[in-house]
């Protein structure tokens, strides 16, 4: 009995230059093993330091209010209206996650960005 060669599920890919043959497969995207993720905990220390850097900030500036508040004229309506900021401050973040989630590859963030 002859045998036959089996074809394979996957189209061959032709190297468009000799040279260069076509880049290997990956597997498809799916659920990294936590034993595969990097771990990197400078990069981790770093990406914590920024963050507690911002909300350092935001935190020393309501400490100083009532040191400022007595000088400026705005008086005690700065606070609301930092409160107020901060809030529309997080509503940016939110709606590109959001269009992220909600509608996959339609946001260009290049045009959100440069306009």
């Amino acid at each position: 009995m002859p045998r036959v060669p089996l074809k394979s599920a996957a189209p061959r890919i032709q190297p468009l230059c000799p040279t260069h043959p076509p880049a290997p497969r990956r597997a498809a995207a799916g659920p990294t093993p936590a034993s595969r993720l990097p771990r990197d905990p400078l990069r981790h220390v770093l990406v914590a330091l920024f963050a507690m850097g911002s909300w350092l900030s935001v935190n020393s500036l309501w400490v100083e209010l009532p040191v400022v508040v007595k000088r400026l004229p705005e008086g005690w309506s700065l606070p609301a209206y930092l409160s107020l900021l901060i809030a529309l401050g997080n509503v940016g973040p939110a709606a590109v996650t959001l269009a992220h989630r909600l509608a996959p590859g339609s946001l260009d963030e290049r045009r959100v960005i440069y306009g």
